[in-house]
């Protein structure tokens, strides 16, 4: 039909069309047609398993076969309500740029399980492999998404069961920029920022802008290689509830600047191994509460300057020898009583003059043996009530 005019056609019942092309056998298209009637469907789609009446006219059917070439130039607008249903795969290829399109090809490299076996041939040549199964869409070119209003998605997994997956291959480069409004604006450089190198073949996320991340239920998080972390800025960390912590390793930690630690609960430290702690600068400690130290082995303390210490009281209890070397003056003051008890020997070896103030002296001596290499007395009174003096020489 062809007219110079407008072309006006009108059916008050129905529309039918049935269209194929040279290349198919009529025999072989009537035999398709007969095995694939239409079943009546309601308005969301579900098969009432009635077939549907050709005659009364209720639908519009058209069946084409064979390839369709259309170009269109000009701008559709369409109006009122509709809904569309497809059954059946779909694969669609969008070309931005239709004069490339020849060098445009990506075929897929494998197919899911579910699908792999669906793979077929119907009477259409063409339609198989990756054209015949689930639904594939092919973009080549930039896109440009905008949307006004919310997203809501849903999900599940094939054939309604067990969990939606995702896959991604190959690298990516994702930056979310809040001070952005095109695409000029974007740093669109995914090597800078970076401590590492990152190559076209990594994942690769840049945020400009604040982000707030909030997250109720248990996390898992599970790391396999090197973490390396760059913060600039200061950081605020509230923990509530318990932390365990399982290093296996070597830690090395450089801290430049002052250190506050507020502490309420007790502390448990167990080292399995030896510890060397060097500290540049004074030391002060101040300790509420009773001390307990025990110590298995050897202590040796090194003082390089003055050492002052001021008890309230002070016990000592020593199991074992008890040495003291003072290779410097020594001096004791003892601002009230002190009384020494000793159950064993006493030898006190002076190598140079011993000099005592005393104002009194009360003593009851078992033994006492001095030697005395010079003796001078200015004044002196003594008083023995009982005495045995024995003298050889």
């Amino acid at each position: 039909m062809i007219t110079d005019g407008m072309l006006y056609t009108g059916a008050l019942k129905s529309h039918q069309s049935l269209h194929m092309t040279a290349d198919l056998d009529p025999a072989v298209v009537r035999e398709h047609i007969s095995n694939t009637s239409f079943m009546r469907l309601d308005e969301t789609g579900i098969n009432s398993c009635e077939l549907l009446d050709l005659i009364k006219g209720d639908a519009h059917i058209h069946r084409t076969y064979g390839n369709q070439y259309h170009w269109r130039e000009g701008i559709d607008f369409n109006h009122g309500y509709s809904a569309i249903f497809n059954f059946g795969q779909q694969y669609v290829e969008n070309h931005a740029d239709a004069d490339s399109a020849d060098n445009e090809i990506f075929e897929l490299p494998g197919l899911d399980a579910n699908d792999a076996p669906a793979v077929n041939k119907d009477i259409q040549q063409g339609l198989n492999n990756e054209r015949n199964v689930g639904l594939v869409q092919k973009d080549f070119g930039n896109k440009y998404y905008y949307h006004e209003g919310h997203a809501y998605n849903w999900s599940t997994g094939y054939k309604n069961q067990n969990i939606h997956k995702t896959f991604n291959f190959g690298g990516c480069y994702v930056e979310n920029n809040t001070g952005a409004n095109a695409p000029a604006d974007m740093l669109n450089d995914f090597t800078s920022g970076f401590s590492g190198s990152p190559k076209d073949s990594d994942l690769i996320t840049k945020t400009i802008g604040n982000t707030f991340d909030l997250q109720e239920g248990d996390k898992d998080e599970a790391h396999t290689g090197k973490l390396t972390s760059v913060m600039t800025g200061d950081t605020e960390e509230t923990i509530t509830g318990n932390i365990t912590v399982d290093l296996k390793g070597d830690t090395l930690e450089t801290i430049t600047g002052n250190i506050e630690i507020n502490l309420m609960g007790d502390t448990s430290e167990n080292i399995i191994g030896n510890t060397d702690t060097i500290k540049t600068g004074d030391d002060t400690l101040t300790h509420t509460g009773n001390q307990n130290i025990i110590s298995v082995g050897d202590i040796v303390e090194n003082h390089t300057g003055n050492k002052t210490v001021t008890d309230t009281g002070t016990t000592h209890n020593g199991i074992g020898a008890w040495s003291n070397n003072y290779l410097a003056t020594y001096s004791n003051f003892v601002a009230g009583g002190a009384v020494d008890a000793f159950l064993g020997g006493k030898i006190e070896t002076h190598h140079g003059p011993h000099l005592q103030t005393k104002q009194g002296e009360f003593g009851k001596n078992e033994l006492k043996i001095e030697d005395f290499k010079s003796l001078k007395m200015d004044k002196s009174m003594t008083i023995i009530q009982k005495a045995s003096l024995i003298m050889w020489g």
